[in-house]
């Protein structure tokens, strides 16, 4: 008996939409938390889902998560439309089921139903473990499949009754299209679509005995004759007539395994120049079959159209660091795709270029005068600074100043300036103007000299005070008229 965890995907939009609700429910007639772990059995997972749903990929996504690497069927829908996948069988099922709203997944024929959109693996993860305890029915589920060609497969089952009386019980098989052509609303192809239910009926299994039965399908009656081998599954799941839960599930893919898709660039561009000696690369990846893992080695060279030099290997993530590079250098870089079945695919050799280093003008600081007398000279600095690239020169110069009073710079301009050298103070010299009562503005403006548009500038201000009248309190001077012998001195000063 295989060991294996099926997850099957259906919707229909007859249902109304559960826009993100997150619960689980349980259903009237199942056994207390407390029993004991029942006989081994694959849990079946059913999910009604639909094109158009924005919550459905998130539950979609967790419950990826809890199957891990076993196989998974999606029945999609989406306003009865069959091209996005609303197919008869979607529908009855759904119907069976009692589905009340999407996303919805129901557990081992509905012993456990989680609905809405998922923030975690938390409530699927629950759903899993409580089915997986169950007590079921001592059956075991053979199933052959052989690809005929021309859209057609023959399907094989057997039921074997372990039990002591006779077994009453239900059959499905799900035709499944691994990589679906219908998309999920995020525009990512459902994974293990639904294209028909097939063995749909009651059986009757005596003690140790089996039931048979084999039909063949034709996918090209119902739209489905461009179907490839490599690309079908079968999932068939036996029921209990008593309450319509699971008593086994298993599964057989038609053909073999598919290797990764061939790597797409993402950054830089191909053949792009001026990229940043800083730059990471990434790429685009995965594999037509969801369920297989995929790893990347990257090559990553200079100056070699055909880069061998494997800087990571096996790396799970698509995109890497290559760390500091030079400048003015060209670079080549391979990915090549692995997945867990050894199957590799090389994408193509991208190369670019890194940029010239190039030097770049900042400048810091402020010149503020303050209640400065007219014709007063005056002191301040502010810095230059070359922030571009190592090793680049910088020459720099004073191209402008304000035109009131008279300005003297020291040094007025500088060669040969590095990164490296940081901030070089510049000091100044004004003498103010001889109005007062005013208040000067403007901008110290400095250039690079071999690129004037990399420039920085420097905001100035400086006020002059109020000529203030010269009085005398009129009470003074009476008192110094009516004391002519007091003060002499002062009084020959004043005038008085």
């Amino acid at each position: 008996m295989k060991k294996k965890l099926i997850f099957v995907f259906v919707c229909m939009l007859v249902f109304s939409t559960i826009a993100g609700a997150i619960s689980s429910s349980k259903t009237s007639n199942e056994p207390p938390e407390e029993m004991t772990m029942g006989r081994a059995h694959t849990v079946l997972a059913e999910l009604g889902t639909a094109t158009t749903c924005p919550y459905c990929p998130s539950h979609e996504q967790y419950l990826k998560q809890v199957v891990g690497d076993w196989e998974l069927v999606s029945l999609t829908c989406s306003h009865y439309n069959p091209a996005n996948g609303h197919t008869p069988a979607t529908v009855a099922r759904l119907i069976e089921l009692g589905m009340g709203g999407y996303p919805n997944s129901f557990w081992d024929g509905g012993y456990r139903s989680v609905l809405g959109g998922q923030s975690s693996v938390t409530n699927l993860q629950s759903a899993y473990n409580a089915c997986a305890a169950r007590s079921v029915a001592d059956v075991d589920l053979d199933l052959v499949v052989t690809w005929l060609g021309s859209a057609q497969i023959k399907i094989d089952v057997d039921v074997t009754n372990n039990e002591g009386s006779t077994y009453n019980g239900h059959i499905h098989a799900y035709i499944l299209e691994i990589t679906s052509r219908w998309l999920n609303n995020a525009g990512k192809p459902f994974p293990n679509a639904l294209l028909d239910l097939v063995f749909n009926q009651d059986i009757n299994v005596a003690s140790s005995g089996t039931w048979s039965d084999t039909i063949t399908w034709d996918g090209t009656p119902l739209g489905f004759g461009d179907i490839e081998e490599d690309n079908i599954l079968v999932v068939a799941s036996v029921f209990s007539q008593s309450n319509d839960y699971v008593d086994e599930t298993t599964s057989v893919r038609v053909g073999n395994n598919r290797p990764p898709y061939t790597p797409t660039i993402r950054f830089p561009p191909n053949g792009a120049n001026n990229i940043n000696v800083g730059t990471d690369i990434a790429w685009y990846g995965g594999d037509p079959d969801w369920f297989d893992s995929v790893t990347y080695d990257v090559y990553f060279e200079a100056n070699d159209s055909t880069p061998d030099v494997l800087v990571s290997d096996d790396q799970t993530g698509t995109s890497y660091d290559p760390g500091p590079l030079e400048f003015s250098t060209t670079y080549y870089w391979q990915i090549i795709s692995e997945d867990n079945h050894a199957a590799s695919t090389p994408g193509p050799v991208w190369h670019f270029t890194t940029r010239e280093p190039e030097p770049n003008l900042d400048c810091d600081g402020t010149l503020s005068w303050t209640d400065i007398s007219p014709g007063g000279v005056v002191t301040g600095s502010f810095t230059v600074e070359n922030i571009g690239d190592p090793p680049t020169f910088l020459d720099w110069e004073i191209q402008s100043h304000p035109e009131w009073g008279t300005w003297t710079f020291t040094p007025e301009s500088g060669d040969d300036l590095t990164p490296d050298y940081g901030p070089f103070t510049v000091d100044v010299e004004v003498v103010a103007p001889d109005e007062g009562e005013q208040t000067f503005t403007g901008k110290v403006k400095i250039i690079n000299s071999e690129d004037p548009t990399d420039s920085c500038t420097i905001d100035v201000s400086l006020t002059t005070p109020r000529n203030k009248p010269f009085s005398i309190n009129l009470l003074f001077l009476r008192f110094l008229e009516n004391h002519p012998h007091m003060f002499p001195i002062l009084r020959h000063i004043l005038g008085v």
